[in-house]
């Protein structure tokens, strides 16, 4: 994950159509849904370290500063090729964990 090879990439899309007899949940609701999910998934919450003077490979620890808000984010646009092509355009940050939606 600290090597200067070309990153690995995965993307998904995901259409999500509003219940039948209920409106479509807000913004801030979904974001709250998934908040509320991620105790179940601590895998999420974590980030890769280096060990110090290397001498073992990187290991995953948890991000004391984790905040939500900079892994789900709304879209700016509602063409999906721009939110596609806004979401594969930059590289994750490697400061925090390494997902976003």
């Amino acid at each position: 994950m600290f090597d200067e090879r070309p990153p690995t990439v995965s993307a998904r899309r995901l259409v999500l159509d509003p219940p039948a007899n209920a409106p479509a949940p807000s913004f801030e609701r979904l974001r709250a849904h998934i908040r509320s999910r991620l105790p179940r998934a601590p895998g999420y919450r974590q980030l890769l370290r280096r060990v110090p003077l290397g001498v073992n490979a990187p290991v995953w620890v948890d991000d004391p500063d984790f905040d939500l808000s900079r892994h789900v984010t709304e879209a700016r646009s509602s063409r999906l090729e721009d939110v596609v092509d806004a979401s594969m355009s930059e590289p994750l940050a490697r400061d925090r964990p390494l997902w976003q939606m």
